[in-house]
């Protein structure tokens, strides 16, 4: 990214197309690292590991650095010669950066939760265990959908995220009903309930942040 003061950020600030070029890639860039991490908590909590804690507290930090350089240079180009156009984009990666920040925030959430199923002694099946999985590479390929419609601002993998977005929520709900189940005919341990509900509807929320994302290109 360009320094402060360089002769990039001059010329940055005096073309906005090109500053929204950058930016375009920084805000993609940002998307990866976050759900890297996510993918790398989830990790930890269906093999019980912390391994990545500190990776994953490093990045969000990393992550707030990119996120303040952006909203500088978003600032400064909204105080130059924009067209309506660009001013809206501008406007749009706003809450773009928020929804990739939340992102990181719920890898953030599943070390704790992975926590606290270490320090409990929580259980859970290999088949809760596969679902999870499987709703996770929902968002996976969520996410590759929803970097190729911000990266190129075109709106024709609406439908298939929207579709994906769906089977997420299905899921979700399908996962929480199923729990709740074995929980009454007494299957599962009763103090697992909060993790396992908390984490399915982080899942779900983390998809949720990435169709806004999508949508914003509308």
């Amino acid at each position: 990214f360009c320094k402060k003061g360089s002769i990039q950020e001059e010329r940055m600030l005096q073309y906005p197309s090109v500053a929204i070029g950058q930016l375009t890639k920084e805000m993609s860039r940002m998307g990866y690292e976050a759900m890297e991490i996510l993918n790398l908590s989830l990790q930890d909590f269906l093999t019980r590991s912390e391994s990545n804690t500190t990776l994953v507290k490093q990045t969000n930090e990393r992550l707030d650095l990119m996120n303040k350089e952006i909203i500088y240079y978003l600032v400064n180009i909204t105080g130059g010669q924009v067209t309506l156009h660009e001013e809206k984009i501008i406007s749009s990666f706003h809450h773009n950066l928020n929804d990739i920040m939340r992102i990181g925030e719920i890898a953030d959430n599943i070390t704790k939760y992975t926590n606290g199923v270490i320090k409990d002694n929580l259980e859970f099946s290999e088949t809760v265990k596969l679902e999870i999985g499987k709703m996770n590479q929902l968002i996976i390929e969520l996410h590759k959908l929803t970097d190729e419609t911000f990266t190129t601002r075109k709106t024709n993998l609406m439908n298939q995220i929207n579709e994906i977005e769906d089977q997420v929520d299905n899921m979700r709900a399908k996962l929480v009903e199923d729990h709740l189940e074995r929980l009454k005919h007494g299957k599962c341990q009763p103090q697992s309930s909060g993790v396992f509900i908390n984490l399915v509807n982080n899942l779900e929320r983390a998809a949720d942040h990435l169709t806004y994302i999508a949508e914003s290109i509308e």
